[in-house]
């Protein structure tokens, strides 16, 4: 069985049952699909994806600002191996297809990684594991921290594990999620609205989820809509 397959069998069998079931046992399936759920998530971190590069304009060296100009990225929007960027995306009327809108540090930078949707228009990804705002930071000595700020603008995903915004941190800076406003929706099992996740087993920071405003809608199996996962040191 593929993980996909053994994940929704492993949801059944702790969901289905009645409601006269004993809370205890409900309560012990339940921390073993969150295990199961957790060691799926730490293998499949970062999505391995052909997205446009540098769309928005190219970086220069050292922590830098881009904004993105109005229009439709049909391909997503790409920035990978930075040493730190804020990318700013602010257009009512603009598409991001699939797989989305993805910056990345790389294995040595050290400054912060955020996206900024002020109004992200309309981001959209419909394949599996193609998460539509992906804010990551790869350099596991970086205090820095990874983030995605949404105000306004719809954000869609409709595929396995396709998260609406995936924010991590393998470095000992925080994980931030703030969504203010705009519409998240999601349309398969354990795809996501928000996770924001800190992968480093030695980090004592933080990884935050905050919803003031918005709304977040997930219609497939595990669906849950916003969460922070904390697997640094305890």
């Amino acid at each position: 069985m593929s993980i996909k397959q053994n994940l929704s069998s492993l949801h059944q069998i702790c969901y289905s049952e009645s409601t006269a079931e004993s809370v205890s046992r409900m309560t012990s399936c339940a921390s073993i699909l969150s295990g199961a759920i957790l060691g799926f998530i730490l293998t499949i971190t970062v999505p391995a994806v052909t997205m446009a590069a540098n769309e928005c304009g190219a970086e220069v060296a050292g922590p830098d600002t881009i904004t993105c100009a109005p229009g439709v990225y049909p391909t997503g929007i790409a920035y990978s191996n930075s040493d730190g960027l804020t990318l700013i995306i602010d257009d009512s009327t603009g598409t991001v297809g699939n797989p989305g809108v993805q910056v990345s540090s790389s294995a040595v930078g050290v400054g912060d990684i955020a996206i900024i949707g002020t109004n992200i228009g309309t981001t959209s990804t419909t394949a599996a594991v193609r998460h539509a705002l992906f804010s990551n930071i790869n350099n596991t000595s970086s205090t820095a921290t990874a983030s995605v700020l949404l105000s306004d603008g719809a954000v869609n995903t409709s595929g396995f594990f396709s998260l609406g915004i995936y924010v991590r941190n393998a470095g000992l800076g925080d994980a931030l999620i703030q969504i203010d406003g705009g519409t998240i929706t999601t349309t398969d099992d354990f795809a996501y609205g928000g996770l924001s996740y800190i992968a480093n087993t030695n980090s004592t920071a933080t990884a935050t989820a905050a919803l003031t405003g918005g709304d977040i809608t997930t219609t497939g199996g595990t669906g849950v809509g916003i969460f922070a996962l904390n697997w640094g040191a305890w």
